[in-house]
């Protein structure tokens, strides 16, 4: 640490201040993390002066203790404390009373849903009222985002909550600095939590905050990505960019100090991971959601992984004995985020094993299901017993009949939310299914290479289609074609013929923005069923025995379906 108090870019808060600053931020405010409701960030021009820290000073680093006489500025603490617990306590009365007024006129609601194993604990399946109204899409009118029961983050927190992050001397965190950080803990990390439920959320800032506190390059890394988060949901303001670039500068001088100490530490990982993920934001496409998971999506499919630290992040893991050895809460779950989504981009096999296998997660998510549920899901076809006949096959199949699973869940959400689990826990059962369709061998039968790809096409794009960034589309296209036109050359579409046109719209569905699209139209033509837009209403019953064009892909289904027909139907007229 001697080296970093030579150079302004690495100065650091005593831990007395920051533990003053963990209870006025971090503590007080996770009473409303639940909600991780959107507030409006404070817009304000910036210059060179007002983000940089200043001039260097020599820094000591004190253990705070709570001995001897309080000074003035604890006891101003603990009065703040004292108020914003009162404040809390009424908030929590009208909550209550609001509730109880809401199941007096609606006696269903208050049904509570099931409690997961004990074993999925940590991925907080205690689907509380908040948990799945808090995730709600901002485009459903049925499902609005519900603001009233819950006290704005801004009147929790209170508005001087950095007075008190400050260094000996004249030296402190700028006061944009302080912003972006007190930003990213409430809004961006609860998207690396396990669960939507409070004490998930508590879990991850903690292990953020007192990670931040033992790490100066963790610390600047967290500021980093919050500034990255923070700039893509508002509009461009000068000096964001400069602001990304001094956290990011500061982060990586501390990084290389703490490298040459030898061995990876769990502290590093964390940092080169957040530096691994925020490579560039392409800010080309303007948010379309405003609710936390879907905003969280959005956000990182339109961030390019920064290739450098992502290859040394996966070695230093590897150095360190995997995922497993890992000890701070929640990084190992963000690690197996990041190689789960980059091995996607690229549909390679993912380096690590994941974390919670996608059997387990998919019973757990069955546990909730109402009689509804569980009627919809029996009376199912099954158009993929071809593949039995294939090696690999039966595995293809069970992820394939695990992806109905977490189809008929979401379907549940939609239509009954406090009876549907923590979406979050969909989520993960989601990426476990992405890792498992992954790990699958490339083959050469073209109709299970054509069942495979289509698959993982369907888990990327389902609940959100992808924007076309990280070339997910352009390499998942180029093999699902290739699949299909193989399978035409083998005349396939005389013996699965229904499958090859489920197919084929996934691939247009994956082409929509790309003139791979034309390709996927003309494959069409082996279809034995007329291609015509009035044939929709059948293309889309059809896909009830594969994996349905439902929810959000049914738009971009019927698109390309209509396009497609354009063409063919002038041919058949002329």
């Amino acid at each position: 640490m001697k080296d970093c108090e030579a150079r302004p870019a690495t100065h650091w808060p005593k831990y007395e201040e920051l533990n003053q600053f963990a209870w006025r931020v971090i503590f007080p405010g996770l009473i409303c993390c639940g909600t991780r409701a959107p507030i409006l960030f404070s817009c304000t021009a910036l210059n060179a002066s007002s983000m940089v820290l200043e001039q260097p000073a020599k820094l000591t680093f004190l253990s705070w203790s709570g001995k001897g006489k309080k000074k003035q500025s604890e006891e101003r603490l603990q009065s703040l404390l004292r108020h914003q617990h009162t404040a809390l306590a009424g908030h929590r009365r009208q909550r209550e009373h609001k509730r109880a007024q809401r199941d007096k006129a609606d006696p269903q609601a208050s049904v509570a849903p099931s409690n997961s194993p004990g074993q999925l604990s940590d991925l907080g399946t205690d689907a509380s009222l908040s948990l799945t109204w808090s995730a709600t899409p901002a485009t459903s009118n049925h499902l609005s985002y519900d603001f009233e029961r819950f006290p704005s983050p801004v009147t929790v927190l209170g508005t001087n909550l950095f007075d008190s992050v400050h260094t000996n001397g004249d030296v402190k965190l700028s006061k944009e600095f302080q912003s972006v950080l007190h930003d990213a803990l409430l809004h961006q990390w609860p998207a690396f939590a396990l669960g939507t439920n409070e004490h998930a959320i508590v879990e991850v800032r903690r292990a953020a905050f007192s990670t931040s506190a033992l790490s100066p390059h963790t610390l600047f890394a967290i500021i980093y990505a919050g500034a990255c988060y923070r700039s893509y949901f508002r509009n461009a303001v000068p000096g964001d960019n400069l602001l990304q670039l001094q956290a990011k500068q500061q982060a990586l001088a501390c990084l290389r100090e703490a490298v040459q100490q030898g061995k990876p530490t769990d502290e590093m990982l964390m940092t080169i991971a957040l530096l691994a993920i925020h490579g560039s934001v392409q800010p080309l496409k303007r948010p379309r959601f405003t609710a936390p998971l879907y905003r969280d999506n959005e956000f990182y499919s339109n961030v390019k992984f920064d290739q450098t630290h992502l290859r040394a992040l996966r070695t230093l893991v590897g150095q360190r004995g995997g995922l497993h050895e890992l000890e701070i809460h929640g990084l190992s779950n963000i690690i197996s985020m990041i190689d789960t989504f980059q091995s996607l981009m690229c549909l390679s096999r993912p380096r690590f094993e994941s974390l919670y296998p996608a059997p387990a997660l998919s019973e757990t998510l069955q546990e909730t299901w109402d009689d509804v549920t569980w009627t919809r899901f029996a009376n199912q076809e099954d158009g993929f017993q071809f593949l039995d006949t294939y090696d690999d096959g039966f595995q293809l199949r069970r992820i394939i009949c695990q992806t109905r699973i977490l189809l008929e869940t979401y379907s549940l959400f939609l239509r009954n939310p406090r009876q549907a689990p923590d979406l979050m826990l969909a989520v993960h059962t989601r990426r476990s299914l992405q890792h498992a369709a992954l790990m699958l061998e490339r083959r050469a039968e073209c109709l299970f290479e054509a069942a495979r790809v289509a698959t993982i096409i369907f888990l990327a794009e389902l609940g959100w289609t992808l924007p076309v960034v990280g070339g997910f589309q352009d390499t998942a296209t180029a093999l699902l074609l290739r699949a299909l036109k193989e399978c035409r050359l083998q005349q396939c579409w005389q013996t699965h013929p229904d499958f090859l046109v489920w197919a084929t719209v996934i691939g247009g569905l994956a082409a929509h923005q790309s003139p791979r699209l034309r390709d996927f139209a003309e494959l069409l033509r082996e279809a034995s069923m007329p291609v015509s837009k009035d044939s929709w209403l059948h293309v889309k019953s059809l896909s009830l025995k594969f994996l349905p064009f439902e929810y959000e892909l049914t738009a971009t289904c019927h698109a390309f379906w209509d396009e497609a027909c354009d063409p063919l139907s002038s041919e058949l007229v002329t």
